[in-house]
């Protein structure tokens, strides 16, 4: 989660030998961790070797060498991990065209150039709250699938083992099994239910 400037990263996808550092500079000098490309294959090559430090907005120009900015929105939209990154579409073409198919292809805000750093920054720090709210979303539905996951394995469990309160530590011991690398031996004379026990861990390992 996003917490201040000093914990945000920013990724600077430029091809200008002026804007690039300059903007990079900004960034750093207002308090975030910020990082400088210049294309967008090394923009990409960058954020799959950093998914566990995702960046936290994108700065994306348009006119770069090889794969253009546009392009490197729409892929990143549709990735798993970077769709919830957003994106600043940082380029020198103002028309309404241009912004439009900006805005369609994947950047969720739009900044012409030459850029007033005040303005820059304040659309970052925009950016960074839509971040936050992407995360806290994403982090609801996590729980809510764990959540879910544990109510069906107890009602499976009831189930297999019946609802009496005797056997409730029984149930969270099986799930807490399951949900663990280790091996388990079960020992036990034949007919106490060993076998049942062995098959409610099997199951809900799997």
């Amino acid at each position: 989660m996003i917490a201040d400037n000093s914990s945000a990263r920013i990724l600077v996808v430029e091809d200008d030998p002026f804007n690039g550092p300059f903007t990079r500079e900004l960034l750093r000098s207002a308090g975030f961790r910020s990082d400088l490309v210049t294309s967008a294959e090394d923009g990409f090559s960058l954020l799959k070797q950093s998914v566990d430090d995702c960046p936290d907005t994108i700065l994306l120009d348009v006119n770069l060498p090889g794969m253009d900015g546009f392009e490197l929105a729409s892929i990143l939209k549709a990735h798993p991990v970077f769709q919830y990154v957003p994106i600043i579409i940082f380029t020198v073409h103002d028309s309404l065209d241009h912004k439009i198919e900006g805005l369609e292809r994947g950047g969720d805000d739009y900044l012409t150039k030459p850029y007033e750093p005040d303005e820059l920054l304040a659309r970052i720090n925009a950016m960074l709250r839509i971040r936050k709210l992407y995360m806290n979303l994403r982090d609801e539905r996590n729980k809510n699938r764990i959540l879910s996951h544990a109510m069906d394995s107890s009602d499976r469990l009831s189930g297999l083992l019946g609802r009496s309160a005797k056997m409730r530590p029984i149930c969270r011991m099986i799930l807490d099994i399951s949900a663990s690398d280790s091996n388990v031996l079960i020992h036990g004379e034949s007919g106490v239910g060993k076998e049942v026990v062995a098959r409610a861990i099997h199951q809900e390992s799997l």
